[in-house]
């Protein structure tokens, strides 16, 4: 007879800081003489299976955080002083298959297209209704970061795996939320941006998941599509956006409205492959791990990093280390 055991390797605070070779930066530095490392070995009989990790304490690392920014200029994504958490590890040291493992805490029930839709969309919901709380979900779990190919144009790898992307993956990734809800979806047409819109109440309507930003008509109620606003740059002057880390300037609204121009026909579709998941199987002897900080997961759309240079987020290299290469 074969079984699966689960171990489950915790680390909070500052257990590895201890040894250098496993200090995880961001967080090496920020360490308290009681923090220590857990472990717990479970076996798996039956499926589904559950384990709880309990975490005492009243704060975390959501809370010690600024909200969500956009994130393409300097006021960055997010400002965060502390975590609490290091790694967590699950290794199968049974003898058979462990199915979908995961950590979740109650929030990120982020698998696949049909579970982010189902995170934010509830019975009764009119199309309105659904298209602005996917959106504003959306909003909350990615900001703006260079890498624009298909891995980012993935709604389910963007929640789960790198958490942001540009302006032309969003405004796929928010498609193809959008279409799983039932919605209609065509692309906007602006310079230099790429948006989606979506129809509902026999018009169609603006959203911009990569700029934190839609624009209300003149009664102040009702999203504008593409076409208000290009109609009427005002809609677009008295709006913040960009985010709500971003300061509010006089000039930022008008380089925004030199965006939109086209006040033709809305035409054309939009969205993306809905079908990846998170699910993976655990064989023997193989481990997932969850961790906190950010050194060893840079993603550089095919960049590679050039020795010397500091781990960062997206493609862009700076010219300090462009000249060293040349």
């Amino acid at each position: 007879m074969s079984y699966a055991f689960l171990f489950i390797h915790l680390a909070t605070a500052s257990a590895l800081a201890a040894a250098a070779e496993e200090a995880l930066p961001p967080w090496a530095t920020n360490t308290h003489p009681a923090d220590q490392a857990k472990a717990h070995t479970v076996e798996i009989v039956a499926s589904p299976h559950a384990y709880s990790v309990h975490q005492g304490g009243t704060m975390d690392g959501r809370n010690c955080r600024s909200p969500m920014g956009c994130g393409i200029a300097r006021e960055g994504a997010l400002l965060q002083r502390w975590e609490s958490n290091r790694s967590l590890r699950m290794e199968n040291v049974g003898t058979s298959d462990l199915i979908n493992p995961w950590l979740s805490n109650g929030c990120n029930d982020f698998r696949n297209v049909a579970e982010i839709v189902a995170a934010a969309v509830t019975p009764g919901m009119t199309d309105a209704e659904k298209a602005f709380a996917l959106w504003f979900q959306e909003i909350q779990y990615r900001h703006h970061s260079g890498g624009d190919n298909n891995e980012l144009l993935d709604p389910v790898k963007v929640f789960n795996i790198y958490g942001y992307n540009t302006c032309g993956n969003d405004s796929i990734a928010l498609a193809t939320l959008w279409r799983a809800a039932g919605l209609k979806v065509a692309p906007a047409r602006a310079l230099g941006h790429c948006i989606s819109q979506v129809f509902y109440d026999d018009r169609w309507h603006f959203y911009d998941g990569d700029m934190h930003s839609v624009y209300l008509l003149r009664d102040n109620e009702t999203i504008a599509g593409e076409q208000d606003i290009v109609r009427d740059h005002d809609l677009i002057k008295r709006t913040h956006s960009q985010g709500i880390l971003f300061p509010d300037t006089w000039w930022q609204a008008q380089g925004h409205c030199a965006m939109y121009f086209y006040d033709g026909a809305v035409t054309g579709q939009r969205g993306g492959d809905p079908k990846t998941t998170m699910n993976m199987v655990l064989r023997p002897g193989e481990a997932i791990e969850f961790r906190w900080d950010h050194v060893g997961k840079q993603y550089t759309a095919g960049v590679p990093r050039l020795e010397g240079q500091p781990w960062r987020d997206g493609p862009r290299v700076s010219r300090r280390f462009r000249q060293r290469r040349g």
